[in-house]
């Protein structure tokens, strides 16, 4: 073979070996020639899931963060009312700042129905922007593309970006406010009543229930959903949004373990803190089942325009 045919023949084996192999940020296995080389796929895939993990890790802790903080300057702000009104002397034209009860009940729930409008626009094309573990059970339940162990880790960095949240809001407020405020922890609220009576764990759980189903309803139809729509973090936080403006006095309206759990680690457990991963992961599953049946219903008998 002459020494031109040799150089021809060696260039069709190196194009051979650069078509066969796939791209560096893909998670199938890379072929060299006819070898799979399954090591380097799976070191891939590890360090892809890392890289989302760490996302979601850090964008449920920015929520976690902005939703409690929201807390914080509720109470600050009614305190500092409260203050002045107390220094006005008798016969004084009253003074007071136009915070009230409602007020502070439309601030925080604009605020973490805000925020996760950002941090899911901000994380969507990385991780999915999921920055709660029920919404990565319906998506594991929902996509068959969102794999058992990704749920898995998924979870374990919301959990642990929960945490991290609280742990931040000690760099920002006193420990004075933050014992008072219980760190934005969840917990049953009061009925109102002279007795002092507050919700069952039942109305909890029942909320937390309805709530989540709302919540997981919107983000499969509108995100998961390949007929979603183009902005899906925009319905999503507002659902969070009018979610909270039903659940507050009730529950403090979680609808995610991990927003629950960061602040309570630091707060203490109360005894009805399990109906806060009960409650969103049973709406959850709900609500990818009704998804999963409406989905293959649509399938099976698609409407004709």
């Amino acid at each position: 073979m002459s020494e031109s045919a040799t150089e021809m023949n060696d260039l069709s084996h190196k194009l051979l070996d650069d078509e066969t192999t796939t791209d560096s940020d893909t998670d199938g296995p890379v072929q060299s020639g006819k070898r799979i080389d399954f090591q380097q796929s799976r070191s891939r895939s590890f360090r892809q899931l890392l890289k989302k993990c760490l996302v979601e890790f850090l964008g449920t802790m920015l929520f976690v963060f902005i939703g409690c903080a929201s807390i914080q300057s509720v109470y600050i702000i009614d305190r500092n009312e409260q203050l002045l009104t107390d220094t006005i002397e008798d016969g004084a034209p009253a003074i007071s700042m136009p915070v009230g009860k409602m007020t502070d009940i439309l601030t925080i729930s604009l605020t973490h129905g805000l925020a996760i409008v950002a941090l899911v626009s901000a994380t969507a094309n990385i991780s999915g922007g999921m920055l709660n573990p029920a919404v990565s059970i319906a998506v594991w339940i929902a996509d068959p593309k969102f794999r058992w162990f990704e749920c898995i880790a998924y979870i374990i960095a919301q959990v642990g970006g929960g945490v991290a949240g609280t742990i931040a809001l000690k760099g920002v407020y006193p420990d004075e406010v933050l014992e008072a405020t219980e760190f934005g922890s969840h917990s049953l609220g009061e009925l109102g009543l002279p007795n002092g009576e507050t919700f069952t764990i039942f109305n909890g759980m029942f909320l937390e229930v309805i709530l989540t189903m709302v919540l997981i309803m919107v983000v499969l139809w509108t995100a998961v959903d390949d007929d979603g729509l183009a902005f899906a973090p925009l319905p999503i936080g507002l659902a969070v949004a009018i979610d909270h403006l039903v659940g507050i006095p009730v529950t403090g309206a979680s609808m995610n373990p991990a927003r629950s759990f960061g602040p309570a680690v630091f707060a203490g457990f109360v005894k009805e803190h399990w109906i806060y991963w009960a409650g969103p992961a049973l709406g959850a599953v709900i609500s990818a089942a009704i998804y999963r049946f409406g989905t293959l219903l649509y399938r099976k008998n698609p409407t004709t325009q």
